[in-house]
């Protein structure tokens, strides 16, 4: 049959064979509001009619500045069924680059929490949006002037009759990059995009939940459609809880504790604060149920071996902006004969890439397709839901003429088909004509208790082109010795691997999605 994979079905599904299933919204003063997917329905449907009443029309992008709560959670549904595009906006951008991104998309309403009021007001002036709705998320602030508020536009609907979704192909979200090449590029997603990322995610080679499972994304709403778990869950009929602007250790610890969560989603600054508190509990804690999905960047072993002591599986999701999501899961294959230490190995790869996807590596432009040789070389996707363009045309030249599109990543794939993403493109560093890995020299710096965290990067060199160096946080204890750090380094690494400085620093600079920012450290070393 000719069925149109659009996201008013994940809705219709929801509510008729899930309609009694949880949302809990967590509110910035700890309160929880509770509600269910069958009201998820009915508000999207209202807040889609009002936006219809309005003015709204297909393709029109509506834009959010919000958390993770409820009414970001109806906007995510709500705005695809009026016809239009919902335009997430990253919180974490500076005003300037909200005011940019916001142009760009040419996004003619706005729906912000009433938190994030103050960041909308820098952004305003160079801004032409034509209604701006007030989520009172706080409750405490009124509508400023020429504002409205979100609950009366949704509650002003009358019965209109929606738009007819029939084409899967027509967008339904977007999204920006996250700006650390330039500026933000704009990706649109479509429904069948999302409706097949979805059911990909539900399925035993993804995330591999269902209605039994209780699902928190501490993963931001506002970047990546929080990697597709929104649509995923509710399409699975799990139980979800939005945790707000909290996703602090002991914040999310409590939620696991009192709603018994299973499933959490989340970059590995949060799940190592979240050992953090687990670390500090008088009692003891065994969580045997909860499986923790990182994406982001690439955990360390002792964060994955610090998790395992309270019985907490964690696995890798490897993605993009560019590809709706998560691409590649880290779920562990039967066959492997794994033992405790390379278990972990395979774990800390970003895993086999998921049916909707393709993957493959090149290297001097030429595809290799050896299975189990295959050397390293730069990452080239395609599938259901890789973007085939940039908003507006942008940078073609990311995509080959075979349709494939280029990561700038560099990577390796093993005999039993596990991708490792090395690292970016221009983060390698390469001297003396040889290739040098930093994530692989911080893996090892880190195994220290000394240090809370590092990054090393590439330092121009006249002799040897490039040489690394490490940027360095320390901890407070006194008694910190580097001696051990240095000989841990030269037991598993070539002399030339070796950085030529470490540079203490009090902390790392992170972008706008939580990834660190090398390209600041390296412009750090050329003002010295």
């Amino acid at each position: 049959m000719d069925f149109e994979l659009t996201l008013d079905k994940v809705l219709m599904h929801a509510e008729g064979v899930h309609g009694e299933q949880e949302i809990l919204s967590c509110k910035p003063d700890g309160t929880i509001e509770r509600y269910h997917f069958r009201d998820l329905a009915q508000r999207a449907r209202k807040l889609a009619a009002a936006l219809v009443e309005a003015g709204l029309k297909p393709g029109d992008r509506v834009a959010s500045l919000m958390w993770n709560n409820s009414a970001h959670l109806e906007a995510y549904y709500a705005v695809p069924l009026a016809g239009g595009i919902l335009h997430t906006v990253n919180v974490r951008f500076r005003p300037e680059e909200i005011a940019f991104v916001l142009n760009d998309a040419g996004s003619r309403f706005l729906i912000v929490d009433d938190n994030l009021l103050k960041l909308w007001g820098g952004a305003a002036p160079d801004c032409s949006i034509e209604r701006i709705f007030v989520h009172a998320y706080e409750g405490e602030d009124a509508p400023e002037d020429g504002m409205e508020s979100y609950d009366e536009f949704l509650n002003s609907a009358n019965s209109v009759q929606l738009p007819e979704l029939t084409d899967e192909r027509a967008g339904a979200t977007l999204c920006y990059t996250g700006g650390t090449t330039g500026r933000p590029k704009g990706v649109v997603y479509s429904h069948r995009a999302l409706f097949l990322h979805a059911l990909t995610e539900m399925s035993s080679s993804g995330f591999a939940y269902g209605v039994n499972d209780i699902v928190l994304p501490a993963v931001p709403m506002f970047h990546v459609n929080a990697w597709g778990i929104p649509y995923s869950t509710v399409m699975a009929g799990a139980k979800l809880i939005l945790p707000g602007p909290s996703v602090s250790g002991a914040s999310l610890l409590r939620l696991v504790e009192e709603e018994a969560v299973t499933f959490m989603a989340g970059v590995p600054t949060v799940w190592s604060n979240f050992l953090e508190s687990l670390d500090e509990l008088e009692e003891d804690c065994f969580m045997p149920d909860l499986r923790i999905l990182t994406g982001g960047a690439a955990p360390h072993r002792t964060l994955i071996e610090g998790l395992d002591r309270y019985g907490i599986k964690i696995f890798q999701g490897w993605g993009m902006t560019e590809t709706s999501g998560v691409l590649a899961v880290g779920q562990l294959k039967p066959n492997l004969g794994l033992t405790p230490e390379s278990r972990t190995s395979v774990l800390i790869k970003q895993g086999l890439p998921l049916p909707i996807a393709q993957v493959r590596l090149v290297e001097d432009g030429s595809v290799s397709s050896d299975k189990g040789t295959r050397p390293v070389g730069a990452i080239e996707v395609r599938g259901t839901s890789v973007t085939g363009s940039y908003l507006h045309g942008l940078k073609p030249e990311r995509w080959t003429e075979d349709g494939w599109l280029r990561t700038g990543d560099i990577g390796e794939i093993d005999e039993f088909g596990y991708l490792t993403v090395l690292e970016r493109e221009e983060d390698l560093v390469k001297s003396g004509g040889e290739w040098i890995v930093p994530r692989d020299i911080e893996d090892v710096i880190l195994e220290s208790k000394w240090v809370e965290a590092c990054a090393v990067v590439a330092r121009p060199d006249i002799r040897w082109g490039e040489r690394p160096v490490a940027f360095v946080v320390l901890s407070d204890d006194p008694s910190a010795d580097w001696s051990g750090v240095k000989q841990a380094l030269e037991a598993r690494f070539p002399r030339y691997w070796l950085p030529d400085d470490f540079i203490p620093i009090s902390a790392l600079p992170y972008t706008s999605v939580g990834k660190i920012d090398r390209k600041k450290l390296k412009q750090r070393l050329l003002e010295k």
